[in-house]
């Protein structure tokens, strides 16, 4: 069972700037960071009881 993971606007505000600096360092690589974040996050809410 997942769970709905919520969190603060300063965590979208955080990879959001995340995103802009990978993209400034090499352009596409900031869709390789979107990528990992969500399916990170699909995990922690998938198995939040290890977290």
């Amino acid at each position: 069972m997942a769970w709905r993971l919520t969190y603060f606007e300063e965590v979208a505000n955080d990879i959001r700037d995340a995103k802009e600096w990978y993209k400034e360092k090499r352009p596409g690589l900031e869709k390789r960071f979107a990528t990992a974040t969500k399916a990170t996050i699909r995990r922690i809410a998938i198995h939040y009881i290890m977290h």
